[in-house]
């Protein structure tokens, strides 16, 4: 299908299970609490080979290629190493916006852009602010164990970015604003950065 005026090509596959459906309980304007119904199972050979054929007939004509991984059983291990092979192999870069249970599929993507509090139980440390130390620390950890360059997204208090060698890192602030719902931060900040690498920037 495709929005011609929007400039989206959806190539949807079939799974043959039924679709997800979330309920959002919301009172005064803010989101109380979501209730999913869902059956997640991971891809079969028969679905992984219909995504790779679907993502080899596109991947030859994108600046930039992001993947967002909501654990909903879309991705398997080797489905993820396979596209990201092809995806590196047509000389693209890779940015995925990942689930900390999934750490291994994402191994040598090229970015990955994690939350803070998501990403500290897979290096099996305990909850903490985010202090410059604790940041520091947790994206080398992350870059090192992943072999990618992390931007790390640490809520109101901006992002922390450390390359895949650990020799560059630095912090962006933020502007904190008053919101009722942070549903979707995660999934702008993947599409701001593709959005600015296949734009020219550098990261």
């Amino acid at each position: 299908r495709r929005a011609p005026n929007a400039g989206v090509d959806l190539m949807a596959v079939d799974h043959g299970r039924a679709r997800l459906r979330k309920t959002r309980v919301i009172g005064q304007h803010q989101q109380i609490v979501r209730l999913d119904y869902e059956e997640v199972v991971p891809p079969d050979s028969r679905l992984e080979a219909e995504i790779l054929a679907l993502f080899n007939s596109a991947v030859d004509g994108c600046d930039v290629v992001v993947i967002s991984d909501y654990a909903k059983g879309f991705l398997s291990l080797t489905l993820s190493q396979t596209l990201l092979q092809r995806a590196h192999g047509a000389g693209k870069r890779v940015i995925v916006d990942p689930r900390p249970q999934h750490s291994p599929l994402y191994v040598g993507c090229g970015y990955l852009t994690p939350h803070w509090k998501e990403m500290r139980a897979p290096l099996d440390l305990p909850d903490a602010e985010p202090t410059p130390d604790q940041t520091a620390m947790v994206a080398a950890k992350l870059a090192s164990s992943l072999g990618a360059n992390i931007v790390l997204t640490l809520g109101p208090q901006g992002i922390r970015f450390c390359s895949q060698n650990g020799t560059e890192q630095f912090s962006v602030p933020t502007i904190a604003r008053e919101v009722f719902d942070v549903s979707g931060a995660g999934d702008t900040v993947a599409a701001a950065f593709a959005l600015s690498l296949a734009a020219g920037a550098d990261h």
